[in-house]
Parts: C-alpha cells; structure tokens; sequence
C-alpha cells in the first residue's frame, strides 16, 4: 500500500502562508485542497469543464492528457495544470496559485 502524501500549497502573493495538504494515493489536487479546507476555484466542481481551478505546479505529478490540455489552451495557460486533473506522483509537489 503506497504511503500518503502530502504537497506545499503556496500563494503568489508572498506575504501568505504556506500550507501543506495531505494527498492519499491516486488523490488529485482538487479533492485533496477542499478536503483540506482551502478555497480552489470552480464551477463545475471538479468535472473538467470550466477550467478555474488552475494551477501552477512543481515536482512530480501524472502527464497532462489531451482533454486536459485543450481546456487550458481554451483558457490561455497551457503552462498550468487543472488542479482536478493532476495527481501527485511522489513527493516533492510545489503547488501555486493567486488566490490564497
């Protein structure tokens, strides 16, 4: 059984706090920032649709897949990861966004 992990939720805004957010196996961002108690943005709630729930992220996590990375292209940041689209993949995950 694979040990849960956990990954640094980091403002852009330098001034706030740095959280860390336990993350269980095969977990993706989006479900483990709420159930951590951290506001992530989205309307859609985690189905891929909407496209808020942007983030930048560092370290080790899954390959972006096609669906994925079209909605980003839609929305102007190819550079960034859906949060409920991305999976930690080992230790070390540096996640960024403004609005914390």
């Amino acid at each position: 059984m694979s040990e849960p992990l956990t990954v640094l939720c980091r403002s852009s805004w330098p001034e706030r706090p740095e959280r860390v957010v336990p993350v269980a196996p095969g977990v993706d961002l989006f479900t483990a920032i709420r159930a951590a108690g951290l506001p992530i943005a989205s309307s859609c709630t985690g189905r891929l649709v909407c496209g808020r729930c942007v983030v930048g992220v560092d370290g080790p996590v899954n390959a972006a897949e096609e669906e994925e990375r079209a909605v980003l292209e839609r929305e102007g940041v190819p550079e960034l990861r859906l949060a409920c689209r991305t999976i930690p993949g080992g230790p070390g995950v540096v996640v960024t966004a403004s609005y914390w």
